[in-house]
């Protein structure tokens, strides 16, 4: 998990401050009500079974292009 910053916000972006690094994130995607100085936790993990899910629809719709094409 990583501790985030509201250093400020700029019309619709939030920029984010942590360990020395900015990110700038649309405020949409944070809670409401959320100001400058706020702490932030983010939390980011793997999802195994859709990325699975979208490998084998990329792979179905390149043999499709490829049975088609010959």
């Amino acid at each position: 998990m990583f501790t985030l910053t509201v250093d400020r916000l700029e019309g619709e972006t939030a920029v984010l401050k942590t360990n020395g690094s900015t990110i700038n994130l649309p405020v949409k995607y944070l809670p409401a009500g959320v100001r400058e100085g706020d702490i932030l936790n983010l939390s980011i993990s793997r999802d195994g079974e859709k990325t699975a899910d979208s490998k084998k629809q990329a792979k179905e719709i390149l043999n499709e292009i490829i049975n088609h094409s010959n």
